[in-house]
């Protein structure tokens, strides 16, 4: 019995992840790394300010690139 609407595990548009992909997907991540603690080490030379906007910059940072690179890979992919 099939499964209306759902992908199977066969489907051709589920392709393997190349090395390019997998190796974009880590740069990426790296790089939000990288970006949301470079905006903590700025934001922590205010020591007032430092652990409220350490914790929301790196997560601001990481997620707005991995948004907009998981929607870049989204639309090669499609």
């Amino acid at each position: 019995m099939d499964f209306v609407g759902r992908w199977k595990p066969n489907d051709a548009h589920r392709k393997k992840w190349s090395f390019a992909r997998r190796a974009s997907v880590m740069i990426g991540m790296l790089a939000g790394t990288v970006a949301g603690w470079f905006v903590a080490f700025l934001s922590a030379s205010r020591l007032w300010v430092a652990p409220t906007a350490t914790w929301v910059a790196i997560r601001l940072v990481a997620l707005s690139i991995a948004r907009y690179h998981f929607n870049l890979s989204a639309q090669l992919n499609s």
